[in-house]
């Protein structure tokens, strides 16, 4: 199976904590929200058939960006770095990673440059991040399964009738 596709679509917003989620001390705070929406397609030749279309739950991450990374003189860089490692141990996959990072940590730096020091804590940024990725059973692998299948008489009546017949004899 070939994963032939990852897109991915993100919208990064301002949200104000909850008393809490307030910011601690030492950072602003930042919640992640994923959705995953997993196809699974057979593709033979021209045609091509999706077998399965799943959107799994809500996945929701909080973290915090150090304030020396986003205030009083922004590291764009040191944000992106922090963001991206923080991905990295969420599992997120590389291609996704690379498109929502500096979205984030641009988002979260400008977010610390529209606020006073002291009324940042009380805001957050939320990244949605909507996630689609597209599995291929391909041509080759489609063959392979299709004689298993019929190898093994999995769903036809070919099985059936073989297993009548053994019976018959046993009882003869």
């Amino acid at each position: 199976m070939s994963t032939a596709k990852v897109g991915c679509k993100v919208k990064v917003y301002e949200e104000k904590a909850d008393n809490a989620l307030l910011s601690p001390p030492g950072g602003l705070i930042n919640k992640l929200r994923f959705q995953l929406r997993y196809q699974l397609c057979i593709k033979v030749q021209d045609v091509e058939h999706m077998l399965d279309d799943i959107t799994a739950p809500e996945f929701i991450h909080y973290f915090t960006i150090p304030w020396a990374f986003v205030s009083p003189s922004p590291s764009l860089e040191m944000s992106v770095n922090h963001v991206s490692n923080m991905l990295i141990s969420l599992n997120v996959e590389p291609k996704v990673r690379e498109f929502v990072t500096p979205k984030i940590a641009q988002f979260a730096v400008d977010l610390s440059k529209r606020y006073d020091s002291s009324v940042l804590p009380s805001f957050m940024t939320v990244a949605y991040i909507f996630i689609t990725k597209v599995d291929y059973i391909r041509e080759a692998e489609f063959a392979r399964i299709y004689k298993s299948i019929q190898q093994e008489g999995i769903g036809c009546s070919k099985g059936l009738n073989n297993q009548n017949v053994e019976t018959d004899n046993e009882q003869k």
